[in-house]
């Protein structure tokens, strides 16, 4: 008798267990490609004022009387700097790779071959999403 309490008393953790085990995890909201627009300058450099690309919309308007460039937003490249430092780069669908990196480059220094890779993987980017 204690032996088959014993064996309901498993087989029921058991079943607990696995019960906890398959039930799925809350997802996550996936986030979008992009999150933020950010106003160009005068000058046409792009202000980070919001280094993670903060949490508002595509559509949300800047208060800038500068017109966006041409080509819609493709995604916002955020490079993580040996030191931890984040620089946020908004890339457009007519964006030239080069001057992605430049803008990257003006905030974080890159040696020369960091910068050749990350030239080709903003190419290859840029290349999917426009596939897509």
């Amino acid at each position: 008798l204690a032996r088959d309490d014993y064996d309901k008393k498993v087989k029921q953790a058991a079943k607990e267990k696995a019960r906890r085990r398959h039930t799925p995890a809350p997802t996550r909201p996936r986030k979008p490609d992009l999150q933020v627009s950010l106003p160009r300058h005068r000058d046409g450099s792009t202000h980070l004022s919001n280094p993670d690309c903060g949490e508002s919309s595509e559509s949300s308007s800047s208060g800038s009387s500068e017109p966006e460039p041409s080509g819609h937003q493709l995604f916002c490249l955020e490079y993580e700097a040996d030191s931890g430092e984040v620089t946020s780069v908004i890339v457009y669908q007519d964006d030239d790779p080069g001057r992605v990196i430049e803008e990257v480059s003006a905030h974080t220094p890159l040696d020369p071959p960091m910068r050749e890779a990350l030239k080709l993987r903003v190419q290859e980017e840029i290349t999917k999403r426009q596939s897509q």
